[in-house]
């Protein structure tokens, strides 16, 4: 009795094989080329606690170390975020806070202390602090670098107990609501250039100002008290909150960022840019800038009464920013040079008549040499002859020292004049809080680092496009998260990021890789966007071959599908069809004969792909061979399962197996086929010999490669399930395993039958056996205890029951 079914012979490749007809140009839409769900691991660091401020430590080889504050302390951690130490900075009055001791104690019973700032000098590897405790005192920080390793070798308390009272500070450098500050080391001392947010409360407690220019004392026992600033009349303290944000130098000047009232009882926000001179000690030229960053709608003709879908949106309240080179391409659109410093603001829509900013962000780009310039000239028009503009005057400042030239360019003015400027993503970051901005040069790149109110990172590039009309900046953005040490405010966590991007693998096509810009080092790895230490085998960066397949036996006759988009224009016939020569394909310098009917010649702007049969070995010839063929025998009957081995055996686009003639589909589906001999072709190239399915002799009696055994006890009962056995040892020997049989209780032998099953064989075989109980064996105890064998004996008697075979 034969089997009930038969199973086709059919071939097993190591590469999984598709015919022609099978594969098709796959249509991918281009919100799928990019996975933004892909997981990069960074280093980071868990502070335990909101984040106040970074600082990094640099020297001529990179980043040494990185200065981490949090309320109370101060981390230090290695470039890749390894905590190294703890400076312990408050509560002021607690045993464990050393520094505390240093300062005078100007505060009754503890004081959590915030690090407000966290400054290094730009000359000297000093770290300065200043906290909320004791009215905002500073500490120096001396470091010293050892064997490539950070450490803080002494700490100094910026305070001296002569001239400061609770009336005037000098040494109460921040305020408790917020200050900003920027360091510049001249030849003799270090000058603090401060903005400090203030109110009623706040100014009445140990004086500090707005706007201030402090200079550090060589004694390091505080600052000098000859100090210049400017502040809030005391009628708007509380009705004229000026937040800052940020602040920069950039060559002889110092740069405060700020959010506060368009004027004072004013409800409506604006963004300020503030400008000192290092060389002007007095503050008489003092200047304001409003920045206004916008996204203005494209005007369109709408049929009357229809409203309009977009908005122009004013970003009124700035979030973060940073000040650095731009690439060549952004450049070229800015109108500046790359060597030109740009000011990039992370803006927000705020709430109506409040400072609250939504989630709905824009960056925009100012060019700091036009900004300076703008302001030049706005003090032209109001100060120049000829013009009878009054400079618009900061109402709401008071000098420190008398005023001896009266005139309009030695006043802090308001410049009137606003410097415009649209967003970068043009109204594509609705729904986004941005709260931090990095900004670097990577070519001619200019790569942004933006981060977000829920703790997200984008990594974005600039450049310009044409449209068709005219040209314009738009940004790309790369999956989270992004680059550089960065972090957010009030988040615990700070992470180590590359400039170049956390990886390729969010690339999920080849030519999406390959369009990645170069700084990311990003190529094709065998199926996936790789950099190249990433991948193991041949990785690419020049092209994405657009055919299919990719390789093809020498002889050729193999139909590759080319795929692309616009193979022709709306206007055009089907070149294909037309002319002799109006559509050809080569392949080196042999060319392929088209296949219209099994083409799709897609119009310009649609998609489609085309099919030609051609000469191959231009593409990647491979002879195909086989080497080996298992089992190398079977019934002649068929159904036998063959696997052939070899190389190149996925050459081409089509693969015929041929068994004495008959061809067998290299499917999975049962289907009966012939057996002996065996012959295989590819694309039309014939394979050099053939297997046969009974070994190099000619065909003879069939050997069986598989069997099954059944066995069931007398007289009858239900038999256990079948159960193959393993590849035959030898053409006339088989190894199987018994299936196992359920015994009833208190029988110790059944007999059985044992029946086998051969492919291709009529009939079965029965054989006699016995099944025994499982054999048990008895503990082996002597005089209570456990036998065990003494030193010299290696043998032991056991008895058991059942243990037979």
């Amino acid at each position: 009795m034969g089997l009930s079914c038969c199973v086709c012979l059919w071939l097993l490749l190591a590469l999984a094989l598709l015919g022609a007809s099978a594969w098709q140009c796959p249509r991918i839409p281009y919100s799928s080329t990019r996975n933004f769900s892909v997981p990069y691991t960074l280093p980071s660091l868990d502070a335990g606690s909101p984040i106040q401020n970074v600082a990094v430590f640099t020297d001529s080889d990179g980043p040494v170390a990185v200065f981490v504050a949090i309320r109370n302390r101060i981390l230090l951690v290695s470039p890749e975020l390894r905590l190294l130490s703890v400076l312990v900075t408050g509560p002021m009055g607690s045993a464990r806070c050393e520094i505390c001791r240093l300062c005078p104690a100007i505060t009754d019973g503890p004081e959590d202390t915030d690090n407000v700032l966290l400054l290094l000098d730009p000359l000297e590897p000093w770290l300065y602090s200043c906290g909320t405790a004791q009215h905002g005192l500073c500490y120096q920080h001396q470091l010293e670098v050892r064997d490539g390793k950070v450490a803080i070798t002494a700490t100094h308390c910026l305070y001296s107990a002569m001239g400061n009272s609770p009336a005037f500070c000098p040494d109460c450098v921040v305020s408790p609501l917020g200050t900003s500050a920027t360091v510049v080391a001249t030849s003799y001392a270090s000058i603090f250039y401060l903005g400090s947010t203030i109110d009623s409360s706040v100014a009445a407690r140990y004086s500090p100002q707005s706007v201030s220019i402090r200079r550090l004392k060589g004694t390091l026992d505080g600052f000098s008290n000859d100090f210049q600033w400017l502040t809030v009349l005391p009628q708007y303290r509380d009705n004229y909150t000026i937040h800052y944000v940020h602040s920069f130098a950039d060559g002889d000047h110092v740069y405060f960022l700020m959010v506060q009232p368009e004027r004072p009882g004013s409800a409506a926000y604006h963004t300020r840019l503030a400008r000192l001179s290092t060389h002007e000690r007095h503050l008489r030229r003092y200047r304001e800038l409003v920045l206004d960053c916008r996204f203005e709608s494209k005007r369109r003709r709408r049929r009357s009464g229809e409203e309009d879908a977009e908005r122009d949106i004013a970003y009124n309240v700035l979030q973060a920013a940073h000040a650095a080179r731009p690439g060549a391409r952004l450049a070229r659109d800015l109108g500046i040079n790359d060597t030109d410093t740009v000011l990039f603001g992370a803006f927000a829509e705020s709430h109506p008549e409040s400072p609250v900013p939504q989630e709905n962000s824009a960056v925009c780009a100012f060019p700091l040499r036009l900004l300076n310039q703008a302001m030049e000239e706005g003090m032209k028009k109001c100060c120049g002859t000829g013009h009878h503009y009054s400079p618009h005057v900061w109402p709401q400042v008071n000098l420190s020292a008398p005023v001896v030239d009266t005139s309009c360019w030695d006043q802090p003015t308001l410049v009137p004049a606003a410097s415009h400027k649209v967003d970068l993503f043009n109204g594509q970051l609705t729904g986004v809080l941005l709260t931090s901005l990095f900004v670097t040069a990577m070519g001619d790149v200019t790569v942004a680092h933006l981060g977000t109110a829920e703790g997200r990172i984008f990594q974005v590039g600039w450049e310009v496009r044409w449209d068709g009309r005219s040209r314009q900046t738009v940004g790309y953005a790369q999956p989270p998260p992004l680059a550089v040490l960065h972090c957010w405010h009030q988040a615990p966590c700070v992470w180590l990021l590359n400039v170049t991007g956390p990886g390729c693998r969010h690339f999920s096509t080849c030519q999406r890789c390959l369009r990645a810009e170069r700084f990311m080092g990003c190529g094709w790895c065998g199926d996936g966007c790789r950099r190249r230490h990433e991948c193991p085998g041949r990785w690419v960066q020049d092209s994405c071959p657009p055919f299919h397949p990719r390789s093809a036996p020498l002889q050729g006759r193999t139909r590759v599908t080319l795929c692309g988009m616009t193979f022709r224009s709306r206007l055009e016939t089907d070149p294909c069809r037309g002319p002799r020569g109006a559509c050809r394909v080569a392949v080196g310098q042999r060319g392929c004969t088209v296949l219209p009917e099994e083409s799709d010649m897609p119009l310009a702007g649609s998609g489609g792909f085309g099919s030609f049969t051609c000469p191959t070995d231009p593409i990647s010839a491979q002879e195909p061979h086989v080497s080996a063929l298992h089992p190398p025998f079977g019934p002649r009957g068929g159904g036998t399962h063959l696997s052939l081995h070899g190389k190149h055996l996925s050459a081409g686009s089509s693969w015929r197996v041929m068994v004495n003639g008959s061809e067998c589909a290299l499917s999975r589906q049962p289907r009966y086929a012939p057996a002996l001999p065996l012959a295989l072709r590819w694309s039309g190239y014939r394979s050099h010999g053939e297997h046969r399915g009974v070994g190099p002799s000619p065909p003879g009696p069939a050997h069986p490669t598989w069997a099954i055994p059944r066995a069931h006890p007398e007289p009858s009962s239900a038999p256990p399930c079948p159960q193959e056995c393993k590849d035959p040892l030898a053409p006339d020997r088989l190894l199987c395993h018994s299936p196992a049989f359920p015994f009833e209780s208190n029988v110790e032998v059944v007999p059985g039958n044992l029946s086998v099953l051969l492919d291709g064989a009529d009939g079965r075989w029965l054989f006699r056996l016995r099944y025994y109980s499982r054999p048990k064996v008895y503990p082996l105890q002597q005089e209570g205890r456990r036998l065990r064998l003494k030193p010299g004996e290696d043998e032991i008697e056991v008895h058991v029951r059942g243990a037979a075979g």
